[in-house]
């Protein structure tokens, strides 16, 4: 399926430009620039290391809820930081946020 068609259903109908961003190992990621000035990250799971792209999504998707609802409980003034967290096990980490205010 061409980019363009995939960017539709997100609703992003005119793209400036769509580069590949070469330093990625697994999947295919690609940078797209709006007139807007808007930017976003496509990504093309590949399907020889995540079979079920579905449940990739559902845990995207779970994490997204959780950090949503955390932010929304942030005060003016105050500043939300999502971090990436690497433990002891390579290749294994784990999300946390922190909120800082005044």
């Amino acid at each position: 399926m061409k980019l363009r068609k995939i960017l539709a259903f997100f609703g992003i109908d005119n793209p400036l430009e769509i580069s590949e961003m070469k330093s990625g190992h697994i999947n295919r990621t690609y940078l797209v620039s709006c007139e807007s000035g808007a930017k976003f990250v496509l990504q093309s799971l590949n399907r020889e290391v995540f079979c079920c792209p579905s449940i990739v999504m559902e845990n995207i998707s779970a994490v997204e809820k959780a950090f949503n609802a955390a932010a929304t409980e942030v005060k003016a003034g105050e500043t939300f930081t999502v971090e990436i967290n690497t433990t002891a096990n390579p290749g294994v980490c784990y999300l946390s946020y922190t909120v800082t205010g005044k």
